[in-house]
């Protein structure tokens, strides 16, 4: 049996290989060598010796992966491909490529100077730019953009102050494709927007930031669509059908002389769609299968799948580093055993096989996955998908017809989106282990590739009752904790209660606004959401406002827009700031927004809060920040905002609080974090959230002087990453940070 599939033995070694060398988990290891195990064991002698060779030669392989080499530079002459780049109001932003490495790159362009010309590929020649290593990740849970990078081997940002541009026609076949690709961009811009962003996505594999026009995509990844509505393997094969059928009915060339046709047309698809990985790995498997018919070779689905799998992980041993990957792989693997299934057991399967690689990258999934699946992939086979390619190519002749296929699929695409936001579909699950999440993958595909149903019902119980008892860990904690995100420079702070969970935050976090320029970014959608997501959490009991400033409560409103929250507090007075109002009014009738002042108790059934500041009413400015104390497993908390030195000894004077742990005021600003405030207090931590490399210059070496001279121990979120202080009801207590220093 081991022999009969020997190249998938292969294939699936050489996956394990290459996820040792980029995520090094005990698991990957332990599989690797249970495989070698059991080949030994059925002595298996041919598959070993060809496994062993083939592994040696993919080794040497994965030694020619770029690797980070911190090369300086004088000056740098870049590279930029005309759809590798994008603006974003005055920034443009994208990948540039030197002799020796790629870059991700960002250029102030309000003057604009950078920009695309016709049949051109740019140059930019520069001696002033920053250089840096990409950022890791500083929470759990937070969008990795390093690990996205990683896969493209880009290690390094640019920072480009001031350059020359210069424009020269393509040098090379590839560069030529990707101006046609420009080009078909441009040429797409004449249509209206639903069917531009179609023909964007589905044609050339566009992603949503390369579309200007209402994000769709959001709302098909929640609904586990998304893999209709992007370039995927699905859309190749759909062409490839298409032109044999074509070719058949008009026989305007043989199957054998299509397929030497395809070798040259489906490679520059490749191209000029941005070698997507599911292109990539539908053309591979296309090809595979031509030449093991020309060479006549009868062997199984499975042993082509193999062949072809061992091909992409010796042109790309990333692909399957990230979440796509791994999915057009998995399902490319399923469909060999669905495909004759009917559509709803079909779509039952794939979902089932997914799902636990969704809920380990997002935390959660949707009920209505498999019904819309099977609503929406008849619908988008014969309907959106036809009439995109025909607009795509003829939309400019008749602009009445035009509009009304755009009005028709804008209205399915509201649709989905509605259905997206039903929030009684939305199961937040919390994170899974990786081996849990390897195990359930490898159950659903014995239960796909197995024929006895009885067996399979049992499995399928097995697979529920794992994923359900995972969920109740992360519904009802044996801990809780009081985390400092690490949102840069500003204020987030979490609290949660173990067993019976109540969950409060101090805070959103939020960026400061320089030169008028409108902030897009939020950190709670990267940072924030996604954590409270994989901690299973689905609501905010309270949300305690400390004062207005952006860097504190800037992300309030999105936060409130994408997640659930009971009650809003403030400071007495913030509610007559129109800022304020602005970002509450919204969501007024939906949950309770109360203020209170200095002297108030907060109790709720698992802590009580008292506040200590405002003294008085204010608008909301540092004087007037909200001052927090809570005793949480027999240690008491005191949370300053940006309260000023001043402030500090008037609450001091008031209320001589006792206290254990210090969130230091305002960054470790010198204006706060008073010598006789600390002295006072005596806390055995004190901990400071602050943003690397800040203007600021926080935390002011006085502050640390003053922490340091009365022996109290420092935690800043600039050199831990998020801080988290852990508890379990039995009163046990440890601090965790995330970046293990």
């Amino acid at each position: 049996m081991i022999n009969e599939n020997k190249f998938l033995i292969i294939a699936v070694v050489l996956g394990l290989i290459s996820s040792i060398n980029f995520f090094s988990h005990f698991i990957f290891f332990t599989i690797l060598l249970f495989i070698i195990f059991r080949i030994l064991l059925l002595r298996q002698w041919q598959t070993f010796w060809l496994l062993t060779i083939v592994a040696i030669i993919f080794l040497f392989r994965l030694s020619l992966v770029p690797q980070l080499v911190n090369h300086s530079y004088q000056s740098l002459i870049l590279k930029i491909n005309p759809t590798e780049f994008s603006m974003n109001h005055d920034f443009c932003t994208g990948i540039a490529n030197s002799e020796s490495e790629k870059f991700s790159f960002f250029i102030d362009n309000s003057k604009g100077m950078f920009k695309q010309q016709p049949n051109k590929i740019i140059y930019l020649k520069t001696n002033d730019f920053e250089l840096e290593n990409i950022k890791k990740a500083t929470n759990p849970a937070e969008i990795n953009f390093q690990k996205y990078y990683y896969s493209k081997n880009i290690f390094r940002s640019l920072k480009i102050h001031s350059y020359q541009i210069i424009y020269a026609r393509p040098s090379s076949l590839v560069d030529k494709i990707l101006l046609w690709r420009w080009q078909l961009i441009m040429y797409f811009k004449k249509l209206p927007p639903t069917l531009r962003f179609n023909a964007n996505a589905l044609l050339l594999g566009m992603n949503e930031k390369d579309i200007k026009t209402k994000d769709y995509l959001q709302s098909f990844s929640q609904l586990g669509i998304i893999h209709l509505f992007s370039l995927s393997g699905l859309h190749l094969l759909i062409l490839i059908a298409v032109l044999k059928k074509f070719c058949s009915f008009t026989r305007i060339c043989t199957m054998e002389c299509l397929e030497v046709l395809l070798f040259i047309i489906l490679p520059i698809y490749c191209i000029l769609v941005g070698t997507k990985t599911g292109i990539c790995r539908a053309t591979i498997l296309a090809l595979t299968k031509i030449v093991y018919r020309r060479l006549n070779y009868k062997n199984t689905s499975t042993e082509i799948f193999g062949a072809s799998l061992i091909i992409g992980l010796f042109i790309d041993p990333k692909c399957l580093l990230l979440l796509g990957g791994q999915l057009t792989y998995l399902l490319s693997f399923a469909l060999i055993y669905l495909w004759r299934l009917s559509v709803f057991k079909m779509a039952l399967m794939i979902n089932l096989l997914c799902m636990p690689l969704i809920i380990l990258n997002n935390y959660e999934f949707n009920l209505a996955t498999i019904p819309i699946n099977v609503i929406v992939a008849p619908i988008f086979e014969w309907f959106i998908l036809p009439i995109t390619i025909i607009f795509s190519i003829f939309g400019s002749y008749n602009i009445q017809i035009v509009n009304l296929f755009d009005s028709i699929i804008k209205f399915f695409y509201d649709c989905c989106n509605q259905v997206a936001q039903i929030q009684v579909f939305k199961i937040i699950t919390g994170k899974l282990p990786l081996p849990v999440v390897i195990v359930l993958v490898l159950l659903m595909l014995i239960i796909i590739s197995n024929k006895a149903k009885q067996r399979n019902t049992k499995s399928l119980w097995c697979f529920w009752g794992i994923v359900g008892l995972f969920i109740v860990i992360n519904k009802f904690p044996l801990t809780g904790q009081v985390s400092l995100i690490d949102v840069g420079q500003g204020d987030s702070i979490l609290i949660t209660t173990p067993l019976r969970r109540q969950v409060f935050l101090i805070d959103t976090g939020g960026k400061l606004i320089f030169n008028g320029r409108r902030n897009t970014n939020f950190n709670v959608d990267k940072i924030t959401i996604p954590y409270l997501k994989s901690q299973g959490i689905t609501h905010i009991d309270a949300v305690f406002m400390s004062h207005q400033d952006s860097d504190h409560i800037g992300d309030l409103g999105e936060l409130l827009k994408k997640f659930s929250v009971n009650q809003v507090y403030f400071g007495e007075g913030m509610q007559n700031n129109p800022k304020v109002q602005k970002v509450l009014k919204p969501y007024s009738q939906h949950m309770n927004i109360a203020s209170v002042h200095a002297g108030d108790i907060l109790n709720f059934s698992t802590l009580k809060f008292k506040v200590l500041s405002p003294l008085q009413p204010g608008p909301g400015e540092n004087e007037d920040s909200m001052v927090l104390t809570t005793r949480i497993c027999k240690r008491n908390w005191i949370f300053t905002g940006d309260l000023p030195r001043d402030k500090e000894l008037e609450v001091l004077h008031k209320f001589h609080p006792n206290i254990d742990y210090l969130k230091v005021g305002h960054h470790g600003s010198k204006t706060s974090s008073d010598p006789k405030f600390i002295k006072k207090l005596k806390p055995k931590a004190a901990f400071i959230s602050v943003g690397r490399k800040n203007r600021y210059g926080h935390p002011n070496q006085e502050t640390i002087n003053t922490l340091k001279t009365n022996h109290v121990q420092i935690f800043k979120t600039s050199e831990y990453g998020m801080i988290t202080w852990k508890y379990d009801f039995l009163g046990n207590y440890k601090i965790d940070t995330f970046l293990g220093k």
